[in-house]
């Protein structure tokens, strides 16, 4: 049996992933407590997201920001929005041409 082959045990506990082995009241809690760390964070960060916002706008003419749309939990899709870090104009639409070093659409920004 090599080191990679989970044990029945540990197959067993990786079925709790999913609710991180706590009961329902605790699941509230802990979503309340995500809720309001993340409300304090954001609020916080809202400056600083201000200025990196202006940068992007001083920069390059384009949106501020660009969303993707991503695959999460059981294939869920779900819409990522991001900083844009490259120039709007010369973007690839398809998304095939992928990043590479000294690339022309990176903003200085972004790099």
């Amino acid at each position: 049996m090599s080191e990679m082959t989970p044990t029945p045990q540990l197959a067993v506990r990786l079925s709790n992933v999913g609710n991180y082995g706590l009961a329902r009241p605790d699941l509230n809690a802990k979503r309340i407590f995500d809720l309001v760390m993340a409300s304090a964070a954001l609020i916080l960060l809202l400056p600083m997201f201000a200025l990196v916002a202006l940068a992007i706008k001083i920069e390059s003419p384009g949106p501020v920001f660009y969303s993707q749309l991503r695959y999460g939990r059981n294939s869920r899709p779900f819409r990522i929005w991001k900083f844009r870090s490259m120039r709007a104009d010369l973007c690839d639409s398809t998304g095939v041409c992928q990043t590479q070093a000294n690339d022309p659409r990176v903003t200085r920004l972004g790099a």
